[in-house]
């Protein structure tokens, strides 16, 4: 199953828009992805431009293909351990650009395979995350890390390039970046 959804211009506040199959769980998401069944994959999915404010997590995406995050202001997530965007099995060719993360219980951008659209594993692949604002020092900082890629959750190199950290030197707090793939990641120096 293919189908596109544009989502722009909205404010989320503890809000969420929900696509799910076969997972049930508390959602607490404003957009929730929660395709599992890997023969009905999402592709086409353009988040842009929206405010969310006090969700759980901004975005929650399974098994969602060729489909952007971007332009969109996230803040104050509440749910401890998970993040402001979250990737979970079988994502691909997926860009997350200039978006603005600020302050969070989790991290701001995280990346698992939880075995649940495949039960012997579907690491995502081809996630880009560029010139974004992801707050992890002083005020806007995350509980968690700017980046945690969890073990075996993305084929090959993540590219993380160009995105501001809060800090002229980087993600250099320990942690900020936590990955178990090889991650690209020159730094904007400033902003």
């Amino acid at each position: 199953m293919t189908f596109t959804v544009d989502i722009h211009h909205h404010v989320l506040p503890d809000f969420f828009w929900q696509a799910t199959s076969a997972l049930s769980f508390l959602d607490d998401a404003g957009i929730d992805v929660s395709n599992t069944d890997a023969s009905n994959a999402v592709s086409n999915v353009d988040v842009s431009s929206n405010s969310f404010d006090q969700n759980g997590r901004a975005v929650v995406l399974f098994n969602t293909h060729t489909s952007t995050i971007h332009n969109n202001t996230i803040t104050n997530c509440t749910f401890v351990g998970s993040a402001a965007i979250r990737l979970f099995d079988n994502n691909s060719a997926l860009s997350i650009m200039n978006n603005t993360l600020m302050t969070g219980a989790g991290h701001a951008i995280r990346l698992s395979d939880i075995l649940a659209v495949n039960p012997a594993g579907a690491p995502s692949s081809n996630v880009v995350i560029n010139k974004n604002n992801i707050g992890t020092t002083g005020s806007t900082n995350f509980a968690g890390d700017g980046l945690l890629v969890d073990p075996g959750s993305h084929v090959g190199t993540v590219n993380a390039q160009c995105n501001w950290w809060g800090s002229s030197t980087g993600p250099t707090a320990t942690p900020r970046m936590r990955t178990s793939s090889p991650v690209y990641r020159p730094l904007v120096l400033a902003k």
